[in-house]
C-alpha cells in the first residue's frame, strides 16, 4: 500500500519542481538577456557598421573635398594665369596699338605738311600754267598775225612770180616777136 506522502515531501517536491521551474525560468530569462544582449550587440555592430561606412563615406567626402580644393586652387592658379596672361597679351596690344597711333599720327602730318607743300606747288604750278596759257595765247595771236602776214606775202609773192611769170612770157613773146620781125627784115630786105 502505497503510504500517503509525506507533506514535507510533497513540499519538497513542489519546492524542486518550482526551483527546476525557476532554473528553467531562469535559463529563459538568461535566454532572453542573452538574445537581447546578443540583438543589442548585433544592433550595436550595426550601428558601428553605419558608424564604420558613415567614417567611411566621410573620409571618401573629405578626401574629395580635399581633391576639390586641390582642383579648385588649381584652377583659380589657371584663371589667375590666363587672366594675368590675357592682360599682359591687352596690354602688350594696347602697347602696340598706341605705337602704331604714334606712327599713323607721325605719318599723317608728314602728309599733312607734304599736303600743304604739295597745294603750295600745285598753286604755283596753276599759276605758271596760267601765264603760260596766256603767254601761249600772245604766241598764238603773234603766230596768227605771222601766219596772216605770210599768206598775204605769199599771195603778194604769188601775185608778183605770176606778175613775173607774165612778164617773162611778154618779154619771151616781145623777143620772139622782135626776132620774128627781125627774121622777116632780113628776109624782106634786099641783100
Amino acid at each position: 500500500m502505497n503510504s500517503p506522502p509525506e507533506p514535507w515531501r510533497l513540499f519538497a517536491g513542489r519546492l524542486a519542481e518550482i526551483c527546476d521551474a525557476q532554473k528553467e525560468l531562469c535559463k529563459a530569462r538568461q535566454a532572453r538577456q542573452a538574445r537581447r544582449e546578443c540583438f543589442g550587440a548585433f544592433r550595436a555592430l550595426r550601428k558601428e557598421e553605419g558608424v564604420a561606412s558613415r567614417i567611411k563615406s566621410l573620409e571618401e567626402e573629405q578626401r574629395e573635398l580635399v581633391e576639390y580644393q586641390q582642383l579648385e586652387k588649381q584652377r583659380r592658379c589657371l584663371e589667375y594665369e590666363l587672366t594675368d596672361r590675357d592682360w599682359r597679351t591687352a596690354q602688350e596690344r594696347i602697347e602696340s596699338l598706341e605705337a602704331q597711333k604714334r606712327e599713323v599720327a607721325a605719318q599723317l602730318h608728314k602728309v599733312q605738311r607734304d599736303t600743304s607743300e604739295l597745294r603750295t606747288s600745285l598753286e604755283d604750278a596753276e599759276t605758271e600754267v596760267q601765264r603760260a596759257a596766256t603767254e601761249k595765247q600772245r604766241v598764238s595771236a603773234e603766230h596768227e598775225e605771222v601766219e596772216r602776214l605770210r599768206a598775204q606775202q605769199l599771195d603778194e609773192l604769188t601775185r608778183a612770180k605770176l606778175e613775173l611769170n607774165d612778164e617773162q612770157m611778154r618779154a619771151k613773146d616781145a623777143l620772139k616777136t622782135e626776132e620774128e620781125l627781125k627774121t622777116e627784115v632780113q628776109k624782106t630786105e634786099p641783100d
